[in-house]
């Protein structure tokens, strides 16, 4: 991994973990250390710090104050004079001011765009869906994806050429494309490039039953909720399984194997929901009493400990370590760099010697390791009885 890689990846670590309601403002400040020689490639990478800012439910505004200092000194009326004798060159306070100004007018343009936007939408709200679930077929009365997503495209865009619009699709447009339909492109390749537009951190989830012509969801994770998870497993995917049982008692062909695809996905959706291990949640720097019970997530945690029951087993007919994605984001959870301070034993067990791979591992020996492992796994009736206490 390289300097940067690695200051990236500390960068989307810190910036999913949620500000302390006892931080000030002046507090919440990072600074990136980095060897001057890295700069160029620091500044390439910057589009990547914003994404896994706004993946983060963060504001981004750029402000760039390289050319502060020649710009102050080109304008200053003894600039001549700086030139000649720079060790006696002094800014005061003066050049600070006029850095706060360029950040104050930044923040007021970016808070008064926030309200413009508010206050006058641009019409494409109306579109949106309100629980983030949009099934590739039609489903409980909704119109298929490919036609929802083509009505937004004509009232954001009015009329456009499909194929070049397909063929732009992905990072940078590089990676071409085999679809000729918008239903084409969703059902595959969609969920692939957007891993790799967001880095591998997706906030949009194409769910599926491993079969082709099955049952696919493109899942918003900002509104994946307990309840919206159980529409999703009990209204959606119950109403397209009830209808291929209709399918299969009309002796349709090919229908058999949908409806045994759509009852797996089904039972694995309920285990999710339930949360026991491999299913569950675990977030290493939350003690014991406060880790998830069930799907109860907290998008504060990241995509890539929320995506990780979703990914735990594969699905017949699915691509191998995906789980239920149509693709495998990559994603995992090896211990990361790092040691942590002193953690109690009985909250944090893990940073106690855990074994890679002992379940409910409660921690042994008598000082801690600080190892930060992140695909430990808890039973719920290990989390109720370290919760029971707080009752």
């Amino acid at each position: 991994m390289s300097n940067i890689d690695r200051l990236l990846a500390n960068y989307c670590r810190q910036v999913r973990l949620p500000w302390s309601s006892h931080t000030s403002g002046k507090q919440r400040i990072w600074f990136a250390v980095y060897p001057p020689a890295e700069e160029r490639r620091v500044r390439a990478r910057v589009p990547q710090f914003e994404a896994a800012t706004l993946e983060a439910n963060h504001g981004w505004a750029r402000i760039d104050l390289t050319n502060l200092l020649p710009q102050w000194i080109a304008s200053h009326e003894y600039r001549e004079g700086i030139f000649t004798e720079p060790e006696h060159f002094s800014a005061n306070s003066e050049l600070e001011d006029l850095a706060v100004e360029q950040v104050r007018q930044a923040c007021t343009a970016a808070d008064a765009d926030a309200r413009r936007r508010a206050l006058d939408p641009d019409g494409l709200e109306t579109l949106a869906d309100a629980d983030g679930v949009v099934c590739l077929s039609a489903t409980k009365g909704e119109a298929p994806a490919a036609e929802r997503l083509r009505l937004l495209l004509v009232q954001a865009l009015g009329s456009f050429d499909l194929a070049a619009l397909l063929a732009s699709a992905g990072p940078g447009g590089k990676n071409g494309t085999k679809a000729e339909t918008l239903d084409d492109w969703l059902r595959d390749e969609f969920f692939e490039q957007h891993c790799a537009l967001f880095h591998h951190r997706p906030f949009l989830w194409h769910l599926w039953d491993g079969h082709k012509s099955g049952f696919s969801a493109l899942l918003n994770y900002h509104k994946l909720d307990h309840a919206n998870l159980e529409k999703l497993t009990y209204a959606y995917l119950g109403d397209w399984i009830r209808r291929q049982q209709a399918a299969v008692d009309a002796g349709e062909a090919g229908s058999d194997a949908r409806l045994a695809a759509a009852k797996t996905l089904q039972a694995r959706l309920k285990l999710i929901l339930e949360g026991e291990p491999p299913f569950d949640l675990f977030v290493r720097w939350k003690p014991l009493s406060s880790q998830a019970i069930g799907w109860q997530p907290d998008q504060n945690d990241g995509v890539r400990l929320n995506i990780r029951p979703f990914m735990a087993q594969d699905i017949p007919g699915g691509k191998k370590g995906a789980g239920l994605l149509r693709s495998k984001p990559n994603i995992k959870w090896e211990k990361d760099r790092g040691k942590e301070p002193m953690r109690a034993k009985a909250e944090f067990p893990w940073f106690w010697g855990w074994d890679e791979a002992t379940q409910n591992f409660a921690g042994v020996g008598k000082e801690p390791d600080g190892n930060r492992w992140n695909d430990c796994h808890y039973s719920n009736a290990f989390k109720q009885a370290a919760q029971a206490p707080r009752k």
